[in-house]
């Protein structure tokens, strides 16, 4: 493994501890403020500093992360049972959004100003402009309401594979639209480009057609600029997913903050979150952002050879 892959997946993890640590302090400082009487700011920074040493040696000695009002059990068996729905609607959404990205990319770069090319760059043109909770929507009130083809909220916890992945339909396309409109526009780019490139006359000379040529060298070369692409477009998704899965209450980590944020209090909602678990669901979505840029890394090894020279050269 190239060390600067490895490097930089340190450095994430070092970033994302002082992230962690600055919401927890701030939450912490913040809710005492608010619902202690009499504290001055330096009681508060007091009690702030000792509940962090608390959480320190809570994390790296006991990893007992204690509980979650109104849950049962502890914080991360509560967080187990619900984040498999939103790591299922990510990466659902992540391979139907990769695969029709690159299929309508590559496709209007082979039909490069034909009747096809125009209907698809128009359609990425509009669905590119539309954010993605407009989306969930419009997608909940054509699909749920108005022709009663879906169910208008997520309503199959418990149920079989078959009804469950019916209701992520919604949720997955609505994450997924503005992703491929963006992915088709970018691939197709590179495509044209490398079409185009001096280094593919050596190989149309050799007698290899379009498709071909395609295969063995415009995708190899192209994939060194698009899995970053692919990288920072997950992320994004991942954070948009939030919305939705709140939108089509969706019983996944997104609910589970909302609850642990705000609390009822007679007719009102009122902001009175436990700081540990609004860390802890950081964590969770942190993870998967750093696990799909850490495998990216890995994956562009295999399409760029000067990384595995460079890793040689070093080693």
């Amino acid at each position: 493994m190239p060390r600067f892959v490895l490097t930089r997946f340190i450095f994430t993890l070092i970033t994302l501890f002082i992230i962690l640590s600055v919401i927890f302090i701030f939450g912490r400082y913040s809710m005492i403020m608010k619902w202690s009487r009499g504290f001055t700011s330096i009681d508060a920074a007091r009690l702030t500093y000792r509940s962090y040493k608390n959480f320190l040696y809570m994390v790296f000695v006991t990893r007992n992360w204690g509980g979650i009002e109104n849950y049962p059990g502890t914080l991360w068996e509560v967080v187990h049972s619900k984040i498999h729905i939103t790591i299922l609607i990510n990466f659902y959404a992540y391979i139907y959004y990769t695969f029709w990205g690159f299929f309508f990319g590559i496709t209007t770069a082979l039909y490069k100003g034909k009747l096809y090319d125009k209907i698809v760059s128009f359609f990425t043109l509009v669905f590119g402009s539309i954010p993605i909770y407009i989306s969930i929507i419009v997608l909940i009130y054509l699909l749920g309401y108005k022709y009663h083809l879906l169910d208008p909220i997520y309503t199959s916890v418990g149920e079989g594979f078959f009804t469950q992945l019916k209701g992520f339909i919604i949720p997955v396309i609505s994450l997924s639209l503005m992703p491929i409109a963006k992915l088709t526009i970018f691939i197709r780019g590179e495509v044209i480009e490398n079409l185009n490139a001096d280094y593919l006359l050596l190989a149309k000379a050799k007698g290899l057609n379009k498709l071909q040529r395609l295969k063995r060298h415009i995708l190899r070369h192209g994939m060194i600029v698009i899995l970053p692409i692919l990288t920072d477009t997950f992320v994004k998704v991942l954070g948009l997913s939030f919305f939705v899965e709140i939108v089509y209450q969706i019983p996944g980590i997104a609910n589970l903050l909302y609850d642990v944020v705000l609390s009822s209090m007679g007719d009102a909602n009122v902001v009175r979150f436990q700081v540990i678990v609004v860390v802890a669901i950081g964590l969770v979505y942190s993870s998967f952002a750093i696990f799909i840029g850490f495998l990216n890394d890995v994956t562009q090894m295999l399409f760029d050879p000067r990384i595995r020279i460079g890793t040689k050269k070093t080693g």
